[in-house]
């Protein structure tokens, strides 16, 4: 299993220009959850999804909620934390993906998505094209040309 910074396949999402990197898909329906330590309302994922499903990258959502307690191991969740373990000299927030893949890679290979884990401080949460930006991680899409999804977010 890699992050989101090991990884750099090329397939694209057709959603008009520009065009946006579609990296993993999701094999199961995850759920999203809202980690105890996370600011961020159910409101809130629900708009980063609405954004997505309006830029025609649906992946289908399982359930949004809040939760009690976060397993960084549970399977087919997208974890929101307000935890950082990253550099904020360098970072507004930090997506990491852990994927897999059947077979043998190859050009062809696709690249599954196992878990999430999006973090964003509370303090930038007012922020939307971050919280868009790193819920685009969350539901595949790797960095592009989409004024949503360049590196600089």
């Amino acid at each position: 299993m890699f992050t989101l910074m090991a990884f750099t396949m090329t397939n694209t999402v057709a959603s008009g220009q520009p065009q946006l990197t579609q990296r993993w898909v999701w094999e199961t329906k995850p759920t999203v959850e809202i980690c105890p330590d996370s600011s961020m309302s159910i409101e809130h994922a629900f708009d980063a999804i609405g954004y997505w499903t309006e830029e025609d990258v649906h992946i289908p959502i399982k359930r949004i909620r809040r939760v009690e307690h976060c397993d960084p191991s549970k399977l087919n969740v997208i974890q929101v934390h307000d935890h950082i373990d990253f550099d904020r000299d360098k970072f507004h927030a930090m997506t990491k993906v852990k994927w897999y893949y059947y077979g043998t890679q190859n050009p062809n290979t696709v690249y599954y998505i196992d878990r999430v884990r999006i973090q964003i401080p509370n303090d930038t949460l007012w922020n939307r094209p971050i919280v868009l930006h790193e819920f685009g991680h969350a539901m595949g899409l790797g960095h592009s040309d989409h004024p949503m999804m360049k590196k600089t977010h």
